[in-house]
């Protein structure tokens, strides 16, 4: 099995309560999709009746040059999607470690 582990590389999920549509998490990214450090974002269902959306993101790609750490990274983020959602926004998880196993 080929295995590889990223340096740099932000994995997470961002879970929302109940009521959170996927089309409004889905309208939230229309303008940023094209930033060069997202790896990948998926939209899926955290629970019978929540939806989030899970990201891997390299740090290292980041567009604007502004975030120069893990811990800068999982601040701007928290930060952008309260702003945006506000108490919707219900829970995340961030790893900066991890093993690509494919």
């Amino acid at each position: 099995m080929k295995t590889s582990k990223s340096s740099g590389v932000v994995s997470g999920l961002f879970r929302f309560r109940t009521g959170t549509q996927p089309e409004e998490i889905e309208k939230y990214f229309e303008d940023g999709l094209d930033d060069p450090g997202i790896i990948s974002i998926h939209i899926r269902k955290v629970s019978k009746t929540q939806y989030g959306f899970q990201f891997v993101y390299d740090i290292n790609k980041h567009e604007d040059g502004l975030v120069s750490s893990y811990k800068d990274f999982k601040k701007k983020a928290v930060d952008a999607l309260y702003k945006h959602f506000g108490k919707n926004l219900q829970s995340w998880d961030f790893a900066e470690t991890h093993t690509q196993l494919k």
